[in-house]
């Protein structure tokens, strides 16, 4: 008998943030942590194990795991060699924590977000990002008169008149809100896995679809603001929404992650939980990837700072983050954990051994992921799918899937076998 594991993505799928300020978390959020996920699939190996009366663990189990849950099955390897025997890491952004040598950085994620949008290999409109950023600066100009918020109302086809500044600059938020979620979700079919399955996937190669408008360099005026609407039309007019009209609508908030004290649009750079699609949660005890990421992954964002596309400059600010947790959760941020509770950065010591860390060229989350070989006779084994975005490799197979699809999975089924073997 062989074992195969699957790591979930998200443990928990519960309620959004709270609507205000908590001083105590829910009771069973204490939970909610890597080590004790771990721990818990450790048991239940070691439970199969008895049930199949593997006195000796020669039954060899196999780990499966993208995004959140590769960064699991990795350190659970790590952290329990005798229960787990191999691991796959899909899209595993171990490295993307602070204190780290080398360091990351906090910018990373953004920077190929932006990449994606023309850059070398995206296979994308080579001027879009530069259009993208221009429009910020167009935006916030129209903005400022009559004439100028018509123009962004005709545009945009806005369900009703834009009529305040404050109303035209909400487009800057609301635009770049998804750009984490197409560039996660960039494959080269179509897909809803960035919102769990709602029957509104977004087309194939939806960075290049969405840059197809905004082709033509130095772009400005009435025609950059056309470009721009079509280039959020890839996400807030999937696949059979059929909206009419988008901006300052019920769609315009359909699939997007929104600040429960501001209202302000945030950008998303993980896939979505259903809570967060569908806006209600049938748990008795829900927890959020906010709560989880105020206690250990507290993994560091920077944009807007000359190296990618969007806007306004968010430097990264620890002080702020760790007071915004204390006042949302009443949790102390553990920034550093990683390099605490886990090896962190420190893989080529011969401590470690079979894991496969795969990650897409297109991911955003690739900079934080392993991205070179670390040790054959360790087998720590790092490949990069130069067409993949998140954990490509681990979705059903596809007629348009790329060749390195298929040769990433042919790798890892060899390495697999051998393991078992």
């Amino acid at each position: 008998m062989n074992a195969l594991l699957v790591f979930a993505e998200h443990r928990y799928y519960g309620e959004s943030l709270p609507t205000k300020p908590t001083s105590k978390p829910s009771e069973c959020l204490r939970y909610l942590t890597t080590e004790q996920a771990i721990a818990d699939y450790a048991t239940l190996i070691r439970a199969l194990r008895l049930k199949f009366k593997d006195d000796d663990n020669s039954i060899p189990f196999i780990g499966f795991g993208g995004s959140y849950g590769g960064m699991l099955g990795a350190w659970m390897r790590m952290r329990f060699p005798d229960a787990l025997d191999g691991m796959l890491a899909a899209s595993a952004p171990i490295l993307s924590f602070e204190g780290l040598t080398p360091a990351y950085n906090p910018s990373m994620f953004d920077i190929i977000a932006s990449r994606d949008a023309g850059g070398p290999g995206s296979g994308a409109a080579p001027a879009c990002a530069d259009n993208v950023l221009a429009a910020w600066d167009e935006i916030r100009s129209l903005a400022t008169t009559t004439d100028g918020r018509k123009t962004l109302s005709t545009a945009f086809k806005t369900c009703s008149p834009i009529t305040t500044k404050g109303e035209a600059e909400g487009l800057i938020g609301w635009i770049q809100g998804p750009i984490g979620y197409m560039a996660m979700g960039n494959y080269p079919f179509p897909s809803d896995y960035m919102t769990h399955g709602d029957g509104h996937p977004m087309v194939a190669w939806p960075m290049r679809v969405a840059c197809a408008g905004l082709a033509t360099p130095k772009m400005s005026g009435a025609a950059l603001m056309v470009g721009m609407r079509e280039f959020a039309k890839v996400w807030y007019n999937r696949t059979g929404i059929n909206a009419k009209c988008l901006f300052n609508s019920a769609h315009s908030e359909t699939g997007v992650i929104r600040d429960v004290h501001t209202g302000d649009v945030r950008r998303a750079r993980r896939p979505m939980t259903r809570v967060e699609r569908d806006g209600r949660s049938s748990e008795s005890c829900g927890g959020s990837w906010g709560y989880q990421y105020c206690t250990q992954m507290v993994q560091p964002f920077a944009s807007g700072l000359g190296k990618d596309m969007f806007y306004p400059p968010s430097p990264w600010n620890v002080t702020r983050i760790v007071d915004g947790c204390k006042n949302q959760y009443g949790v102390q941020c553990r920034p550093d954990w990683v390099n605490v509770g886990f090896p962190g950065s420190r893989l080529d010591d011969g401590r470690f051994s079979k894991i496969i860390f795969t990650n897409g060229y297109l991911d955003p989350w690739s900079g934080g992921g392993v991205l070179q070989n670390i040790s054959a006779k360790s087998e720590l084994w790092a490949y990069v799918l130069p067409n993949g975005a998140h954990h490509l490799d681990l979705m059903w197979s596809h007629p348009e899937d790329p060749p390195d699809a298929l040769d990433a999975r042919r790798f890892i089924e060899v390495a697999i076998r051998r393991w078992i073997k």
